[in-house]
């Protein structure tokens, strides 16, 4: 999202006659108002709340009509002579040539923009061909590429390609940008312009080309009569994203990315209405490793610790406990309930092992020799692998001395990194890749060469 500059007239929504002047900046901080002046005059010890505040500015292109949402103060100061001004913080805000109502609004369709979507949809009607024998005349073709159209559940969800073009002496710039298309969209208030779907398809690119993916752009899309005729009303969604997409430049190179929509295609995978069947069924997974994703912890324990969980999560969904597990746990709670008190129990509790602890390794053994044919490509011995990270975890967890000494740096950042490989794998299989084609992915990877190397 651009950062821009605003300044205008601000009242609260149910108090349009006291307007006060003042500036809206939205920058690294996120979105802030700046009031010469204030909506509530006096001291109070509390900052004040403001569900909602509309503002109307004159210099800002994508709309002179904007609505701040869930906003708190900051700052307040008064002077000498009396004057007051007054800092407010908002969460997000919509732009566009209406302001927002305080209940809920129908919405036609939504736009999302995303920091890697157009590298990896690879959709371009750029063509650039030499017209003439003698080689000095060239001709620049452009086609906007045929938008394609998914279905999942009752809606629809389109991926477009739009352009822009200016031009100058000497100078002609056309760049391309690919977004996503959601219809219908239905009620939603102020409070829920944010909904699921906008985070689901963002984890699906951050996976698909193996980096975070930032939301750029959300666009809503309503009907609104206008001149005893209808037409869409624009509402542009402004917020500070918890993810931001850090790289100056976003590689388009296939080998960095671990698929792009065109593998999809080519693979014949129904990709959306995969993706968003996978997220509905290992929701808990998608929380703990996207959460991996998007901020990785500094320490590399924590990291393998996450992972873990999350491989976990995913892996209890198509394997289950087993018998021996369970025996197990109930042997061990069957001894707390006979040796300790209640109260003693209250205090060991958080110390009894867990079914999901229990087999966490003993699963990722398994699984590991069930796919051999392709784990095989960067782990040489499954079961060395797996000690390795027991002992790690002993050592990690509860600080005692182990038989071979624990993995750190280097060779601890090696390890997990070929965890997060496998714990890809089985993504992919889940979203309907098969074993050919889950190798063909890696061995073009860059990332993946040179893991298998080390």
């Amino acid at each position: 999202m651009k950062h821009f500059e605003a300044s205008g007239l601000w009242f609260q929504h149910d108090d349009p006659d006291d307007k006060v002047a003042g500036t809206l900046k939205f920058d690294d901080e996120g979105l802030q108002l700046i009031l010469l002046g204030s909506f509530r005059p006096g001291w109070s010890p509390e900052p004040d709340r403001y569900s909602m505040i509309h503002g109307v500015v004159g210099n800002l292109p994508i709309g002179s009509f904007v609505t701040l949402i869930d906003c708190f103060q900051t700052r307040c100061q008064f002077d000498s002579e009396g004057f007051t001004s007054e800092t407010i913080r908002a969460a997000k805000a919509t732009l566009g040539d209406r302001h927002l109502s305080e209940g809920s609004s129908r919405y036609e369709c939504m736009q999302i923009g995303y920091s890697c979507l157009t590298n990896w949809a690879g959709l371009s009607g750029i063509n650039v061909e030499h017209a003439h024998e003698d080689g000095k005349t060239m001709l620049l073709r452009y086609v906007v590429p045929d938008a394609i159209k998914f279905s999942y559940g009752e809606k629809i969800l389109t991926l477009s390609v739009g352009f822009q073009t200016s031009l100058s002496a000497h100078k002609i710039t056309l760049s391309e940008a690919a977004s996503l298309v959601i219809r219908p969209v239905g009620d939603l208030d102020p409070k829920s312009l944010f909904p699921d779907d906008i985070r689901r398809l963002q984890d699906l690119l951050s996976f698909a080309t193996d980096r975070p993916n930032t939301v750029e752009k959300i666009v809503y899309y309503s009907r609104r009569e206008h001149h005893d005729a209808l037409r869409l009303s624009e509402l542009n969604l402004v917020f500070d994203p918890i993810i931001k997409h850090k790289d100056k430049g976003v590689s388009n190179r296939h080998d960095e990315m671990l698929f792009t929509y065109k593998d999809a295609c080519d693979f014949g995978i129904d990709l959306f209405a995969a993706w968003f069947g996978f997220t509905k069924e290992h929701g808990r997974f998608n929380e703990l490793y996207f959460a991996h994703v998007y901020s990785t912890p500094r320490h590399l324990d924590d990291r393998l610790s996450i992972l873990l969980k999350a491989f976990n999560s995913l892996c209890s969904g198509f394997v289950g406990s087993s018998k021996i597990t369970t025996r197990l746990i109930e042997a061990v709670e069957g001894a707390a309930l006979a040796e300790f008190t209640e109260d003693e129990r209250e205090l060991v509790r958080g110390m009894l092992p867990v079914s999901s602890d229990v087999e966490s390794l003993v699963n990722l053994k398994r699984l590991l020799e069930n796919n051999s044919r392709l784990t095989r490509l960067w782990i040489d011995d499954v079961h060395e692998y797996v000690r390795s990270l027991s002992d790690t975890l002993l050592h990690f967890q509860r600080r005692v001395e182990v038989p071979r000494r624990p993995l750190k740096g280097e060779d601890l950042y090696r390890v997990i990194e070929k965890l997060d490989m496998f714990i890809k794998l089985l993504i992919l299989r889940e979203i309907g890749f098969n074993d050919n084609q889950i190798k063909t992915l890696f061995e073009r990877n860059h990332k993946f060469n040179i893991l298998k190397s080390l």
